[in-house]
């Protein structure tokens, strides 16, 4: 898996730090191990993060207070906390500073590598989610992070009905007038052929798997952010 996020490991206990940034580095990963706030600080003035992984015992400013000030500053990082303290008052203290996963010591390498894996995810989610897409009618072609793809004209005419009609979304019967067809059971059959290829093309090019979503019992609604050029 190409490495898509940034990882940041705070750790004072040298051995544990340098053993979990080698196991995380295994999986493509650029991780960078740190002692403390001051290095974390400084570590942040050039570099951007996607995951910090935070031991809650550091010198200085401990991991509560780190967590909750780079919470407030970023609401999009991850925060995976460490800590060797297990009461349920303790890890209700730690997700309310603003950890998304809490794990408490002895955490083995790939215990934590584990909960990266399931950030990863629906960090590359969220980004698919939020990925613009352009179409460009005259051309019949689409545009997005990952290339181009050319369009039918049927797939070309459900897509620019799809992006005006309000809400984005459309009956069963307006789709099949769409592509020159009357209403019927075989019709709602190659309408929805004609869905699935273009969600393909769709997702080819970024879009994320509810590009194009079935609203049960009347249409089709576009789940893609797409822009008309």
């Amino acid at each position: 898996m190409p490495n898509r996020i940034h990882i940041v490991v705070v750790e004072d206990n040298l051995a544990l730090q340098e053993l979990m940034v080698e196991h995380i580095s295994q999986g493509g990963y650029q991780v960078k191990g740190l002692s403390c706030a001051d290095d974390l600080d400084e570590h942040l003035m050039t570099n951007r993060i996607d995951v910090l992984v935070l031991d809650l015992n550091l010198p200085g400013e401990d991991g509560i207070s780190i967590a909750k000030r780079l919470r407030a500053a970023n609401p999009n990082l991850y925060i995976v906390m460490l800590t060797a303290k297990t009461s349920e008052n303790d890890k209700v203290l730690g997700y309310e500073s603003g950890a998304d996963i809490y794990l408490t010591k002895p955490a083995s390498p790939l215990e934590v590598t584990s909960a990266i894996y399931s950030i990863e995810r629906r960090i590359i989610s969220q980004r698919q989610e939020k990925s613009e897409l352009t179409l460009d009618v005259q051309k019949m072609q689409l545009n997005g992070s990952r290339g181009e793809v050319h369009l039918g004209a049927a797939e070309l005419a459900i897509l620019k009905s799809l992006l005006e009609a309000p809400n984005q979304r459309l009956e069963y019967w307006r789709l099949m007038e769409l592509i020159d067809k009357e209403p019927s059971d075989k019709t709602k059959i190659s309408l929805g052929v004609q869905i699935h290829r273009l969600k393909k093309k769709l997702m080819k090019i970024g879009a994320s798997t509810s590009a194009i979503k079935s609203i049960h019992k009347e249409g089709y609604q576009l789940g893609a952010l797409v822009k008309l050029i």
